[in-house]
């Protein structure tokens, strides 16, 4: 049942309740719904986010407890004169009215409803002070109990009471002998019968009334005429059982005044009284402060200085209406900035105005500032690091500029954040002990929500932890946690040895002491598709020239590598970000250090060392993938790819164009060649064919050539893959596929009298993706991409066994070369070269028990390269290819 409220006319101004999360909308400022989306790729436009106790109604937020239009329910609108009480549409009567039914009434003068709900009074009463009486027509007046007209009545003449004699008449309100002229007769009375109700046309002729209405006499001609204040709105007067005047006009808010009038009034609940609009109720936060009904509740109370709460509640200068309530700026400049403090902040502000960002901050990436910018404060409390974290809603872009320059200074700017996605902004920035920091906050046009109020702001500093050589941290062996508090970078600047990417961030400043003479393996956790960089040098801190090395990679999930280490030596290691990749560095880091004597060194136990020379070469630009020696120091080093191959004297000499000599073309040549014996052979790169695989070039060590070479090998069913790799045991050539299901290992005999000779298939091992090849009398070496991690593994020439000898390097999926060393000379090899794409070579050793794999040396950090040939003279000599520069690399 609804409940009626019954509200003073003279109350205009409502208190204003504050929405639940306290958010007002700054005065000017467009509403959510009128924000313009960002455009471009990055269209930041994200869904309307109302308060709390807010719904979202088409573009607006609403407070479906009191919004008349959306009242308990988007759309639900409520009828004229009602009002929306707790989401319910309710009548609201004027004061001096009562609910009857579903409309207003004034008991005391409505004649349907008269001194109470229902009381009806018959036809030609009216109702008086809540009681039914006879009504006379104009010009009569009531005598006893009927209405008597004094200036023609002869038994009331002139006044109630007064009779005529016998024979008299009365004339114009007195007693007379005849009528006057213009007048007529009618049983004593002397009456204009073109005007007189009861004698209307001629004498006798009573003109009748109806429900709220009087019967009157115009003309001579009887009519019925609504009495004051009622209204026949449904067009039925003095039709047989109709009901006359039935609508109160004075009092029913549709037919205010007269019919079809119907009352609508801004931010307010209408009512009709006296014939007129009023206010009833206002909505909620509104007054009717000019107390003028035609304009509705003009006023917003909750936040119009003048009227703060209530129509004439004024605020005290430089005061804000926030909510209803006077209240003193917050935040709303220098002068009123809000005081942060470490911990969790919550700032209530109270501004309008955007005093200092009055141009959009250079980290908005869409959208415009809008709104006022709060000025918030915070004093550091010590030398270190500072992070603060702003919530905010997700889908909306706030910004935040931190200063140390004075208040309202924003320059230079020590942090600019902004983001649209996400609930939180964050910054850190390196704070000195007793300086003042300022946080400039705006909203933006990109997305729907302003700033809200309060605002949670988090203050946290931290002593720095290996931010630079005065606090870096100490490692141990075995696993560490690195809890690191840095902001600057001090040391590392791009680029780096290791990469052109520009650095990102800090440079996290770590360092161990050795405990021994030995080899000193790390392992740093990453995240994948993220490039870091790790550089190491055991000059005093701060000073990373000379490098012992510079480590980086994107893909892995492991930065690692080796050098050896020097009992009492100090390594510092600096790590940093690169902008290859979108994630900053972890917090903590993850770094594990083994310290360890290994089985053989760089230089010694017959490993080679770690000298590198240049050569240059006059050879075109190319990709080159495979470097070739025939075994002589006065022989030739060969280099080549898909479509070239080169030769120059091993001890220096002329570039000879071996495409040429040999008449050979892509058809002949692939990822890989093979020197055997006399015999110099080409391997092509088709993955379909049993034929054309296997070409050689010369049979004479390369004094002579095969003009086009010889198709060396046939194969009974096609291999699997095209070949990645070549090597031979004096007796035969072994090839290598490079297949993402299997690896397949063939064999073709040397010296055939035959061509093209059979391949055999030796073995069919799951390993997959395997380049570079490999062999001794018990083993093929390979590197296969296809598991994760990368593995350099052995197979057995016998069995087809596979074991795995290391996972530490990052191998190219394109091509790896591979070359074995037996220094003991018992036909096994005892050390395992291998070259990635990343123009670095590794060695591995300890074959036999634990193996050992660090990096032996680089030679550049451009475009990939992939050869790696062997000299295994007196002193063994690795031999690269840098297609950058177009020169030899020389290692031993």
């Amino acid at each position: 049942m609804k409940r009626v409220w019954i509200v003073a006319l003279a109350l205009s101004g409502v208190l204003a309740a504050c929405d639940d999360d306290g958010t007002t909308v700054d005065a000017g400022e467009v509403e959510d719904s009128g924000r313009a989306s960002d455009a471009g790729p990055n269209d930041d436009a994200g869904p309307i986010t109302c308060g709390a106790g807010e719904t979202r109604c088409d573009d607006s937020c609403v407070d479906t407890s009191t919004n008349r239009e959306n009242c308990g329910a988007c759309g639900t609108v409520c009828a004229a004169g009602e009002a929306c009480v707790s989401g319910m549409c309710e009548l609201a009567c004027p004061s001096g009215q009562e609910a009857c039914g579903a409309t207003c009434h004034d008991t005391m003068s409505d004649t349907n409803h008269c001194g109470a709900c229902g009381t009806a009074c018959g036809a030609g009463e009216r109702c008086n002070a809540g009681a039914c009486e006879l009504s006379c027509p104009t010009g009569q007046v009531l005598c006893g109990s009927f209405c008597s007209d004094p200036m023609s009545d002869p038994g009331n003449c002139g006044a109630c009471g007064t009779a005529c004699g016998a024979g008299e008449v009365c004339s114009a309100g007195s007693c007379a002998t005849s009528c006057a002229p213009g007048t007529t007769d009618c049983a004593g009375a002397c009456v204009d019968t073109t005007t007189s109700p009861g004698n209307c046309g001629a004498c006798g002729n009573v003109c009748a009334g109806d429900a709220g209405a009087l019967g009157l006499c115009v003309a001579g001609a009887c009519r019925t005429v609504c009495d004051v204040g009622t209204g026949d709105c449904n067009a039925d007067l003095g039709v047989t059982g109709g009901d006359g005047c039935e609508t109160m006009t004075a009092t029913d808010v549709m037919n205010c005044g007269a019919c079809g009038i119907a009352c609508s009034l801004p931010n307010a609940s209408p009512g009709c009284a006296m014939g007129a609009c009023t206010v009833t109720m206002c909505s909620m936060g509104f007054g009717d402060c000019d107390l003028m009904p035609g304009n509705g509740c003009e006023v917003d109370v909750t936040s119009d200085v003048a009227n703060c709460g209530a129509c004439g509640t004024a605020c005290g200068a430089g005061e804000f209406c926030n909510g209803g309530a006077c209240e003193a700026p917050v935040a709303e400049d220098c002068g009123s900035a809000f005081v942060l403090s470490s911990g969790m902040n919550t700032v209530n502000w109270v501004a309008t105005a955007s005093d200092y960002l009055t141009t959009t901050p250079a980290c908005v990436a869409t959208g415009t500032s809008t709104g006022p910018d709060l000025v918030l404060q915070y004093t550091a409390t010590l030398n270190g690091q500072l992070t603060w974290t702003l919530d905010k809603p997700d889908s909306t872009r706030w910004a935040v500029v931190v200063s140390d320059a004075a208040c309202g200074t924003l320059t230079p700017e020590l942090d600019c954040v902004s983001e649209f996605s996400g609930t939180a902004l964050t910054g850190t920035i390196p704070v000195t002990t007793g300086t003042t920091y300022y946080f400039y906050v705006t909203d933006t046009t990109s997305g729907t929500n302003p700033l809200s109020n309060p605002l949670m702001i988090d203050i946290a500093e931290a002593v720095p932890v290996g931010d630079d050589c005065s606090n870096s941290v100490v490692l141990s062996a075995g696993p560490n946690t690195v809890n690191w508090v840095a902001a600057g970078a001090d040391y590392l600047s791009s680029p780096l040895s290791c990469t052109t990417q520009a650095l990102d961030g800090p440079d996290v400043v770590l360092e161990y002491t050795a405990t021994g003479n030995g080899v000193l393996t790390w392992t740093l956790d990453k995240p994948t598709s993220q490039r870091w960089a790790v550089v190491v040098s055991d000059a005093a801190c701060g000073t990373v020239s000379p490098e012992i090395q510079c480590v980086t990679d994107f893909s892995p999930a492991v930065l690692t590598s080796s050098f050896p280490v020097t009992m009492g030596t100090t390594y510092y290691f600096y790590v940093t970000d690169t902008t290859s990749g979108s994630g900053p560095l972890d917090n903590p880091l993850t770094i594990d250090i083994n310290e360890f004597v290994p089985p053989c060194s760089p230089g010694a136990m017959g490993v080679v060392g770690t000298t590198v020379a240049r050569i240059p070469t006059t050879a075109a630009s190319f990709t080159e993938y495979y470097v070739e020696l025939d075994g002589s120091p006065t022989g030739f080093t060969y280099f080549g790819g898909q479509s070239e191959l080169y030769r120059v004297p091993t001890g220096g000499g002329a570039l000879e164009d071996v495409e040429a000599l040999a008449a050979i073309g892509t058809t002949q040549l692939g990822y890989t060649m093979l020197i055997a014996g006399n015999d110099i052979f080409t391997v092509d790169q088709s993955t379909t064919s049993t034929t054309g695989r296997l070409w050689r070039i010369s049979s004479d060590g390369g004094a002579t050539w095969i003009a086009g070479g010889e198709d060396y090998a046939s194969f009974a069913t096609a291999p699997n893959d095209d070949f990645r790799g070549a090597a031979s045991d004096g007796t035969s050539v072994f090839l290598i596929t490079q297949d993402t299901i299997e690896t397949e290992i063939w064999s073709v005999p040397l010296g055939a009298a035959v061509l093209p000779a059979p391949a055999t298939l030796l073995h069919t091992i799951p390993n997959d993706s395997c380049t570079g090849l490999a062999v001794d009398s018990t083993w093929f070496y390979t590197a296969c991409t296809g598991a994760s991690p990368d593995e350099l593994i052995r197979v057995n020439r016998t069995t087809g066994a596979v074991e795995v000898l290391d996972t530490s390097i990052t191998l190219s999926s394109t091509h790896n070369m591979l070359r074995v060393d037996d220094t003991t000379g018992d036909g096994v090899a005892d050390v395992v070269y291998t070259s990635a794409a990343t123009e670095r070579a590794y060695y591995t050793c300890g074959l036999g028990g634990t193996t050992f794999t660090a990096e032996l040396t680089n030679w550049g950090t451009g475009t990939s390269n992939y050869g790696l040939g062997f000299l295994d003279g007196a002193t063994p000599v690795l031999w690269g290819y840098d297609d950058d520069t177009q020169e030899l690399i020389s290692i031993q």
